[in-house]
């Protein structure tokens, strides 16, 4: 029988997760089918997994430790596979363990969804939404959107660089997040809001702030300030840097875009940013980067989330909602 309807899809990906998890399982006889996962049992699963330690498991989810360890053995005597290696009185998630929290945290999360439509929460009245974004200036417009349209739903936003972000994604730490990435991940539910060119900030007195361009390896006799390891602007251009051949002379790490630019404003060295970032900035000059073959370096900013929870009431809203009002582009 085909789902069909408001929960159709996510019925079906209910369905698949049962399925994925039971790859591991198959050398029971079809009757043990009758003892499949309980949500109880998946939500010790994913609080395990984030506290590591049965005491702080078994408060957060309001049971004793006992029930805790029990749940935890009968699943790994149930199926013949450890799902947590014990160290001391830690436990750490195995490898097989880290590939299912991400589908095992999306399926409490459809059931706390459902559970919410059938007490009487109709469309998105209540809720809440951990959100990430690196680049506040593409931002700020969409979270405000948001939130004027969906006024029940709490937001928790949080800023840091693209790939510590997206660590906390794939985590479980985070719901979505606005992200700089080279380009497409397998794992991740991914819309492009913009294709931004990267371009050298300077002060308006710079030696270079009259230059329409400059190579990449032209820029490496340059002093370079650039924003943490994890940056996804950075990532980009250090490998296009790698395939030109050119070695960058990075002198300042910074966490944060303000401090860059107020240390660029300093004389301190020249940026690397996304033409977006500056655009509007009056006392900052822009400088188009080019490889060797004459291309500009471009990078993409995306809304993402895990795969599995594109189709959370609250996910969706946001990306249907970003599509619609966020500016899709600064490229000629």
């Amino acid at each position: 029988m085909a789902c069909t309807g408001k929960h159709g899809h996510s019925l079906h990906m209910i369905c698949g997760v049962f399925c994925w998890l039971l790859v591991f399982r198959n050398h029971h006889h079809v009757d043990d089918m009758q003892q499949n996962l309980t949500i109880a049992q998946i939500r010790v699963i994913a609080t395990l997994a984030a506290t590591r330690r049965v005491n702080m498991t078994a408060r957060e989810l309001a049971i004793t430790q006992p029930s805790v360890s029990k749940h935890l053995a009968t699943l790994e005597s149930r199926y013949g596979h450890r799902l947590f290696d014990r160290q001391g009185q830690f436990f750490v998630p195995t490898e097989l363990c880290e590939r299912l929290l991400p589908r095992l945290r999306t399926l409490l999360a459809l059931a706390d969804e459902l559970g919410a439509e059938l007490d009487g929460l109709r469309g998105l009245r209540e809720g809440r939404l951990r959100v990430g974004y690196s680049t506040h200036q593409f931002v700020m417009h969409v979270l405000g959107a948001f939130m004027d349209s969906f006024r029940g739903i709490k937001i928790e936003a949080r800023c840091m660089a693209s790939f510590d972000l997206l660590d906390k994604l794939r985590a479980g730490n985070l719901d979505a997040a606005f992200v700089t990435m080279p380009g497409a991940e397998a794992d991740l539910h991914m819309l492009e809001l913009r294709r931004e060119e990267l371009v050298l900030m300077t002060g308006p007195d710079h030696p270079l702030a009259g230059k329409d361009s400059i190579s990449l390896r032209d820029l490496s006799a340059w002093p370079l300030i650039q924003r943490e390891v994890t940056s996804g602007t950075r990532r980009t251009l250090e490998a296009n840097a790698v395939r030109e051949g050119a070695a960058l002379n990075t002198v300042l790490d910074l966490g944060s875009w303000e401090s860059m630019r107020d240390a660029v404003a300093a004389g301190i060295g020249v940026g690397v940013v996304m033409a977006g970032e500056i655009c509007e900035d009056r006392k900052m000059r822009s400088i188009r980067i080019q490889t060797g073959r004459g291309k500009v370096l471009t990078v993409g900013h995306y809304l993402v989330c895990v795969s599995e929870a594109r189709d959370l009431a609250t996910i969706k809203a946001l990306f249907d909602l970003t599509e619609r009002v966020a500016v899709s582009t600064t490229l000629p």
